[in-house]
């Protein structure tokens, strides 16, 4: 289970966030009715991943490929996200801050995870809820929140690129 919120962050984070080197990461989406079904690489691992459709809360299935299969699986059609990730982690919760490159240029995201999750359905219902109690912080600037706006899934900036924003918070 995967569970996360998502933000727009509405400015390039404080240089001094921003320490060691971030996690290179190029994905690419393959055509899929319902849900999302990506491949991801760092230049040394490689992944495929499964995720239902949702918001908060998302079923999620990943496994380890190889450069072969990830090749075999990448044709010059799919739509391509390459960002640089910065993660940080604080409370029990994963900070991701992704920010973006190609088509994409300018756009940065942040992404809350807890830690942990658990399996458990009252596991996930305790630490959803607890994801939904932290506010923004104000030392990454300012940001909207995007989690329930399909327009943010990463397979939909692949397709369509960077939406109007709506409003800030």
């Amino acid at each position: 289970m995967e569970l996360e919120r998502k933000w727009r962050l509405l400015n390039i984070p404080p240089t001094g966030l921003l320490r060691g080197e971030p996690q290179r990461l190029t994905q690419a989406y393959l055509p899929i009715d319902a849900g999302e079904h990506r491949i991801r690489t760092d230049g040394t691992t490689y992944w495929e991943t499964w995720k239902s459709d949702g918001t908060i809360a998302r079923t999620e299935t990943e496994q380890t490929i190889s450069a072969q299969e990830y090749s075999d699986l990448l044709t010059p059609d799919l739509p391509i996200v390459t960002k640089d990730r910065y993660t940080f982690l604080d409370g029990g919760f994963t900070w991701l801050i992704d920010i973006c490159s190609g088509a994409l240029e300018g756009l940065v995201l942040v992404e809350l995870e807890p830690a942990e999750t658990g399996t458990a359905a009252e596991d996930v219902e305790r630490v959803a809820a607890e994801l939904n109690a932290i506010l923004f912080p104000t030392w990454l600037g300012k940001g909207i929140e995007v989690t329930a706006d399909a327009r943010y899934k990463t397979k939909n900036l692949a397709r369509y690129g960077i939406p109007p924003l709506k409003g800030a918070a």
